[in-house]
C-alpha cells in the first residue's frame, strides 16, 4: 500500500517535472536585417530562416496531450520592436472562426496569445492577443496568476485566414515594456492558442488545472542582445464639448434654451524608471469658451413655461503616441480576413474590463 502510494506521488512529480522552466528548451530570438511589413503575411525572410517553437501541449480538453494542431511561431527583434510570426495549421480550415469585435473584447474566435515577462520576475508582464479576424487584446500580468485587460498598449497586429490555416503577425514597441538595461537579454515568454472549433487550448507552457502558478513557469527567451529601455514619453491631446437644452422664458433674446461649452486639454505622461512601479507625471491643461446656439429659423411655438434641465457631454481622444518610437495603435479592423464566418461556437462577449486568473484566460 505505501510503496503504491509512493510510486503515484513519484508519478505526479514527474508530469509536473515536464512543466518546469528548467526542463525546456529556450525560445530563441534572432536580429532582423531587413524590415518587416506587419500585415499578417509570413512573406519576409526571417520568417523561413528562423527557428520556430513547435512543441505545443493541451490544457482543454485533454491536459497534457500533445496538441491536434501544428503551431509555429518565431521571434525576431530589432532596435525598436519585439516581432512574432505565427503560422496555425488547420486540418479543417473551413472551420476557423474569425469574429471582428471591439478591442479588448473577449471573442469566441480562433486566438493567438503572447505573453512576456521581460523584467523577468516571475511575477508579471504583459500579453498581446489577435484573433484570426485581427481583433486585438492585450493587458498585464501581476502576482504570477492574475490578469488585467485595463491596459491599453500602443502594438500592431494583423491577421489573415488562407487554404491551409491562418497565419499573424504582431509587432510590438520596446517602449510598450518595462526592462532593465542590460548587456544581454533573458526573459520569460509563454504562447497560448485557441482552437473554436474543437474548444481546445494550447499553451507552450500550461499550468496544471490543480496547480498555481504562470509567469513563473514560463521558458527563457535568449539571443536578444544590443538593445535599449527608451524614454517613455507620451502626449494625448484631446477635445470636450458639452451641449444644455433648459427651458426659458419664450421670446428671451439672451436666452433661446440651447448653449455650447467645447474646450481643448492633453496628457502628459512620463516614465520616471524602467522598474513596473515606475510612477508617471500627468498634466492636463483645458482651454474653453463658451458660445450661444441659435437656430436661423423662428421656432414654431415656444412655451412660456420652464422645462426641466438636461445636459449631453462628449469627450472624443485621439490614439495615444508614444514620442519615443513614434509607434500609432493599430485598428482591430485590420486584415483581409475580417469577413465574419460562420462559427461552430456560440459567441459570447465578457466586459470590457476584466480582472482573473492568468493561467485560465477568459475564452477567446
Amino acid at each position: 500500500m505505501h510503496c503504491a502510494f509512493a510510486m503515484l506521488l513519484t508519478m505526479a512529480g514527474a508530469s509536473q517535472a515536464v512543466q518546469t522552466v528548467e526542463s525546456l528548451p529556450d525560445v530563441p530570438a534572432v536580429r532582423l536585417t531587413q524590415p518587416v511589413v506587419v500585415d499578417g503575411v509570413l512573406d519576409e525572410e526571417v520568417w523561413e530562416k528562423a527557428p520556430p517553437v513547435t512543441a505545443f501541449v493541451q490544457r482543454e480538453p485533454n491536459e497534457g496531450a500533445a496538441a491536434t494542431e501544428k503551431t509555429e511561431v518565431r521571434i525576431a527583434y530589432d532596435d525598436e520592436a519585439l516581432y512574432i510570426g505565427a503560422r496555425m495549421l488547420d486540418s479543417k480550415p473551413a472551420g476557423i472562426v474569425a469574429r471582428l469585435g471591439r478591442r479588448d473584447a473577449s471573442l469566441t474566435a480562433d486566438e493567438l496569445t503572447f505573453y512576456v515577462d521581460p523584467y523577468h520576475d516571475g511575477r508579471g508582464g504583459y500579453y498581446f492577443a489577435v484573433n484570426a479576424a485581427g481583433t486585438m487584446r492585450d493587458g498585464v500580468l501581476y502576482n504570477d496568476d492574475w490578469n488585467d485587460d485595463s491596459w491599453d498598449g500602443i502594438w500592431e497586429g494583423r491577421a489573415r485566414v488562407d487554404a491551409t490555416g491562418w497565419t499573424v503577425e504582431l509587432r510590438i514597441p520596446y517602449s510598450q515594456l518595462r526592462f532593465r538595461r542590460e548587456e544581454s537579454y533573458r526573459w520569460g515568454v509563454n504562447f497560448r492558442r485557441y482552437i473554436c472549433s474543437k474548444k481546445e487550448e494550447d499553451y507552450l507552457v500550461f499550468t496544471p488545472k490543480k496547480a498555481s502558478g504562470f509567469v513563473s513557469r514560463f521558458p527563457h527567451l535568449s539571443g536578444l542582445v544590443g538593445i535599449t529601455p527608451p524614454r517613455r514619453i507620451a502626449l494625448t491631446p484631446y477635445t470636450i464639448g458639452k451641449a444644455e437644452f433648459t427651458g426659458h422664458d419664450a421670446g428671451d433674446p439672451f436666452n433661446d434654451g440651447s448653449r455650447l461649452r467645447p474646450a481643448l486639454g492633453a496628457d502628459f505622461k512620463v516614465g520616471l524608471g524602467s522598474t513596473p512601479t515606475s510612477g508617471r507625471w500627468r498634466w492636463t491643461p483645458r482651454w474653453s469658451t463658451s458660445a450661444t446656439w441659435r437656430p436661423s429659423s423662428p421656432r414654431s411655438a415656444r412655451s412660456s413655461s420652464r422645462a426641466p434641465t438636461t445636459s449631453a457631454s462628449a469627450r472624443a481622444a485621439p490614439p495615444t503616441g508614444g514620442a519615443s518610437t513614434g509607434a500609432t495603435r493599430s485598428s482591430s479592423t485590420a486584415g483581409a480576413s475580417g469577413a465574419r464566418r460562420r462559427a461552430r461556437c456560440p459567441t459570447t462577449t465578457s466586459p470590457t474590463r476584466r480582472r482573473g486568473r492568468a493561467s485560465s484566460p477568459p475564452a477567446s
